[in-house]
C-alpha cells in the first residue's frame, strides 16, 4: 500500500484466523483507502462485535461478511470493482 498511494484497496479474509483483527491497524495506517472488506464467514460463530462493525463501516465504503466466496465475487462485480 506504500508503494501505490495513489490507490484504494479491497481487504479479503476469513474468520478463521486473525484477519478481522488485523484490519484495524491497516485502517489507522493508511486512512480513507479501503474500498471494501470482504470476510467469508467459518462456522456459525458471530465475526464482529457492534463495536467493531461499526469500526469497519466508518473505514471502509462497503463491508461484506458471506458465507461463500461467490457472494464476495458478486458483489464486486456489482460494485464495479471486478470485470472479469
Amino acid at each position: 500500500m506504500e508503494l501505490f498511494p495513489s490507490l484504494s484497496f479491497i481487504l479479503i479474509g476469513d474468520s478463521g484466523q486473525r484477519d478481522v483483527e488485523i484490519c484495524g491497524p491497516i485502517f489507522d495506517l493508511f486512512p480513507k483507502r479501503i474500498k471494501a472488506v470482504y470476510i467469508r464467514r467459518i462456522g456459525n460463530r458471530d465475526i464482529l462485535d457492534r463495536a467493531t462493525e461499526q469500526e469497519f463501516k466508518d473505514h471502509c465504503e462497503d463491508l461484506l461478511l458471506a458465507r461463500e466466496t461467490r457472494e464476495a465475487e458478486e458483489h464486486a462485480r456489482k460494485m464495479g470493482y471486478i470485470y472479469l
